[in-house]
């Protein structure tokens, strides 16, 4: 997605957008809402859309909300127009017109995954480390060794 010079569209989750270094574009919900009350034109947008100007149109598949944050032209625009290229994340599909920016975008949602996962358990291998130097006070001959390797203990 990043080395793309087409914008992408993410109706969810558009934290992506910015770690992916592009550009929120289109905000789906807002624009429809200014549609449905007569603010705003979608034309130029649908033919932007049968155009095929998006690398990307990452969904949040949940039909409860589809019809809140797109049009019915909206919908039948993407579906014309792009193919479904797969899953980011559980319930992220993509429909895109170039398949291996999917990859890309997987990539990153598991690097940032595992990212996290390294964090939670270093911080909870320091909190154990604390607890257990609070508890003996850092006079227990194991913990001395361990904080200051360079002295010899003899028995």
């Amino acid at each position: 997605m990043r080395s793309s010079n087409k914008p992408v569209i993410v109706n969810e989750y558009m934290g992506l957008m910015p770690l992916a270094r592009k550009d929120i574009y289109f905000q789906p919900f807002e624009m429809t809402a200014l549609y449905r009350v007569g603010v705003w034109n979608q034309s130029d947008f649908i033919r932007q859309l049968s155009d095929k100007q998006f690398e990307a149109i990452i969904l949040f598949n949940d039909p409860t909300f589809m019809d809140e944050q797109w049009t019915k032209e909206m919908l039948v625009a993407i579906g014309k127009n792009y193919h479904y290229a797969g899953y980011v994340a559980q319930k992220l599909p993509i429909f895109s017109i170039i398949h291996q920016h999917m990859e890309i975008m997987k990539t990153t949602v598991r690097l940032f995954s595992k990212a996290v996962k390294v964090i939670i358990i270093l911080v909870v291998v320091l909190a154990i480390w604390i607890v257990i130097k609070q508890l003996f006070n850092s006079s227990f001959w194991i913990l001395e060794f361990i904080t200051n390797p360079q002295k010899v203990y003899f028995w």
